[in-house]
């Protein structure tokens, strides 16, 4: 049907106020009061020789714009006087059954159910690619190369089933986006279970919120991925992720440096791994001893011993009791620019609450590929007596003397 086809009743029939040609396309009338809007059917002469179906398009005072013969009757010449009557034509009714009886993708005039081209309404009758549309909880089925693709789509609150595919669009929303593992074939013996992508943290597994077996959430700070192990709410998690960086510490143009490690990780991780790597800018030494204490104790509760091979192949031998830090390796020194010192300290079970925790450490120094003296490879250990679990580190330089720009370390946790 012509797009935005106007009927009325009670229209007043009119008349021609001039003779016009069959080809003529301006017709005068006497009236055209109380007509419809354009377009609109229009009859010359109902029930005579002269009978004419006209489709009015403009109308300008008492001139109409129009085309003749519509719907396959004979434009003719049409005499003064000549009836015009508002009117139905066969064309309406065929237009009418043609979406009625419709039952492809478009009507016998090539337009689908309601006059809407081809893809501007969503069915089940045709492949089809949406743009521009925000789905509000669907439920999407299929599989990839079926007709479940989705290029850029947003979609809010969705349930997923079958293997689907995407484009560069993205989920947004509170709702859960729930996918089954692929199972490769020929391989059995594991479980199928569902697998729940519940957005992110900030530090720390969910706290709140409500969660099943087998989701998974990333905590951004950490770099962590969780996974539930444990229904509930919040649920029980465990890390994904066997060691996870809790602090970096910048050592440049400082004597010590206290590091508290973070609490949403305790739970979860039970071993310490310390990284140093740096020299001291204390002025002609060859190196300075690299210190620790836990949790900010000053007392005189640690102890260490140490074993230093020279280049030269001399042992030394280091201990230290009752101190007021533990010797946990050495500090480059400054008497070659770029010496530097690199040690790797391990604390066991850091969250146990025992006495005497230990600390086992290695290492080595080199002024320079050249020294043959005071360059040394170092192994040792200490411990602390405080009983409480490990809250926080602090590394010491030996001396009064400040870390150069080249230091550095972080602290790892490990499962």
């Amino acid at each position: 049907m012509p797009t935005g086809e106007q009927f009325a009743t009670n229209v007043p029939q009119t008349f021609l106020a001039s003779p016009v040609a069959a080809a003529a396309t301006s017709i005068p009338v006497l009236s055209s009061s109380s007509w419809p809007a354009t377009p609109f059917t229009a009859i010359f002469g109902i029930g005579t020789s002269l009978q004419e179906a006209i489709h009015v398009t403009n109308v300008s005072g008492t001139t109409w714009t129009a085309t003749r013969g519509y719907d396959g009757t004979v434009a003719q010449n049409q005499p003064l006087n000549q009836t015009i009557t508002h009117g139905t034509i066969g064309l309406h009714f065929r237009e009418l059954r043609s979406h009625i009886d419709a039952s492809g993708p478009t009507d016998a005039s090539s337009e689908s159910v309601h006059g809407l081209l081809t893809g501007q309404v969503v069915g089940t009758s045709e492949s089809q690619t949406l743009t521009n549309k925000a789905l509000t909880a669907p439920t999407i089925s299929g599989t990839v190369g079926g007709g479940a693709t989705y290029s850029s789509p947003t979609i809010t609150t969705a349930t997923f089933s079958g293997n689907q595919a995407m484009g560069s669009g993205a989920w947004s929303g509170t709702g859960n986006i729930t996918m089954n593992w692929h199972n490769a074939s020929g391989k059995t013996g594991a479980t199928n279970n569902p697998l729940t992508i519940s957005g992110g943290t900030n530090g720390g597994p969910p706290t709140t919120g409500t969660f099943a077996v087998g989701d998974i959430v990333f905590d951004v700070l950490y770099g962590i991925i969780w996974g539930c192990t444990g229904a509930g709410t919040p649920g029980t998690w465990k890390p994904l992720n066997g060691t996870v960086l809790a602090n970096t510490l910048s050592l440049s143009g400082v004597n010590t440096v206290t590091a508290t490690l973070p609490t949403v990780l305790t739970p979860y991780f039970n071993n310490m791994r310390i990284v140093f790597g740096g020299s001291t800018s204390s002025a002609g030494v060859d190196f300075e001893n690299l210190r620790l204490r836990f949790n900010g104790d000053t007392a005189a509760n640690y102890c260490s011993e140490y074993t230093g091979l020279l280049s030269t192949g001399v042992q030394s031998n280091l201990a230290s009791a009752a101190d007021t830090s533990m010797i946990v390796g050495l500090s480059g020194g400054s008497l070659t620019a770029g010496a530097r010192g690199n040690f790797v300290i391990d604390v066991p079970f850091y969250k146990t609450a025992v006495t005497l925790r230990g600390a086992i450490y290695n290492g080595e120094v080199h002024k320079s590929v050249a020294a043959t003296t005071s360059s040394f490879s170092v192994t040792g250990a200490g411990a602390w007596s405080g009983a409480a679990a490990i809250t926080s580190v602090t590394l010491l330089n030996q001396t009064s003397g400040t870390w150069s720009a080249n230091s550095s370390a972080e602290i790892w946790l490990t499962v």
